[in-house]
């Protein structure tokens, strides 16, 4: 929580704004979660981009959305094309400044200012465009919020539970990382998807849930 609100106060600073737009892009990693963790705690505005997506798709997607503030994992700098929007970089090499590591120490120990109310705008979630070009869906907090109590109800989650995000988090996977987190359960990350490699980690991490389609 600390580092998320770290970074949360980073990133109102640096867009200069109080809920700036936020883009992620980048694999599934603990890096990555705070990372998304920290645009819900300074009620940002989450756009969540799917690094599987071919660049021109993902060029017309950080188009219209905009943000102010795009997260990348540097092994995803090379699938898409630079913009004006401020760059900052995860496990980025420590003597780059766009550094988000660097960013957050810079910031620690602050907390970002809270200003939106439930009705506000929470994230752009592009859709998966199997009957046309991705929609980019408005999602206000109130939404967010009944998503994660109508995930706590359905599944009796509890502090015991140990989620395994296969799946992209930035889509339905990602789902379930906030109510699990919420009920104080563990979420263990993965971005191998291969049949082995996730009966490996639920043997491993004891994990009592997970996430997948039906592929």
């Amino acid at each position: 929580l600390g580092r998320s609100e770290a970074l949360g106060a980073a990133l109102q600073e640096v867009a200069g704004k109080a809920r700036p737009t936020v883009a992620l892009l980048g694999p599934n990693s603990i890096e990555m979660l705070v990372c998304l963790v920290d645009v819900h705690a300074a009620g940002c505005v989450l756009v969540p981009l799917n690094g599987r997506n071919a660049r021109p798709e993902l060029d017309a997607q950080i188009e219209r959305a905009a943000p102010d503030v795009l997260i990348v994992h540097a092994d995803y700098l090379d699938k898409f094309t630079a913009g004006t929007h401020t760059l900052l970089i995860v496990e980025a090499a420590p003597e780059d400044p766009r550094s988000i590591v660097a960013l957050e120490r810079s910031h620690r120990g602050r907390k970002p200012q809270w200003t939106a109310d439930l009705g506000d705008l929470n994230g752009l979630k592009f859709t998966g465009g199997s009957s046309g070009v991705p929609k980019a869906v408005m999602q206000s907090f109130r939404c967010i919020n009944t998503l994660v109590s109508i995930a706590l109800l359905t599944f009796d989650l509890d502090a015991r539970d140990r989620y395994l995000c296969a799946a992209p988090m930035t889509h339905g996977a990602g789902a379930l990382i906030l109510p699990v987190l919420a009920r104080g359960g563990c979420v263990v990350m993965t971005s191998d998807p291969k049949s082995s490699k996730l009966l490996d980690l639920i043997g491993r991490h004891r994990i009592t849930t997970t996430w997948v389609p039906p592929p």
